[in-house]
């Protein structure tokens, strides 16, 4: 019997802060991207404490991975349902080099489901997950729309009200676009 979290498995999109906020900004990334991981790790921090907890920016995460470990890591972490999948996520980035490491595909896959196990996710409920075909889908079809609606041809891609950016960017960088954004 699947316990409370696999009830609660994330298919959507990861949207943080105010939905009505005046700008909407996507990022696709790989969670297995070393320059999604830098721009996670470095930028993003204090991008969210300045414009998402403000009330100024809409932050979407969506999924765009580039590989099988990637779509295999990201349906963990919406195993763990809306309200830890953030958590996860940051923690895969946060320790992408070491999990990325394992020299086997089913040993990268159990570094990952220990890093979710340390943030509540008991290990059976994420096997499960990735049995799951519909939650395999959901991530693909992630991906497919950042494809045929967005263009994304690299990781991380960012989209600001609408304007496209390839490639990770410095926090001042993104605050030029997002400051002009909002006085449009």
């Amino acid at each position: 019997m699947a316990s409370d979290s696999t009830q609660n498995i994330d298919y959507g999109t990861l949207g943080v802060g105010d939905p009505n906020a005046p700008v909407k900004f996507i990022d696709y990334s790989s969670l297995t991207c070393p320059a999604c991981a830098k721009f996670h790790n470095g930028t993003l921090p204090a991008f969210k404490e300045k414009y998402v907890e403000t009330g100024k920016v809409y932050f979407e995460f969506r999924d765009f991975p580039l590989d099988s470990l990637a779509a295999a890591a990201a349906m963990v972490a919406r195993c763990a349902g809306p309200d830890k999948r953030l958590a996860i996520v940051d923690k895969l980035f946060q320790e992408q080099r070491n999990w990325r490491s394992g020299e086997t595909g089913q040993e990268v896959i159990d570094k990952v489901m220990a890093l979710a196990e340390q943030l509540g996710l008991p290990r059976a409920d994420a096997e499960n997950c990735l049995n799951d075909e519909k939650l395999f889908k959901a991530v693909l079809d992630e991906r497919e729309r950042g494809l045929n609606e967005d263009d994304v041809k690299a990781t991380p891609t960012l989209i600001i009200n609408g304007e496209k950016i390839s490639g990770a960017m410095s926090l001042e960088d993104i605050s030029k676009i997002v400051d002009r954004a909002m006085v449009k």
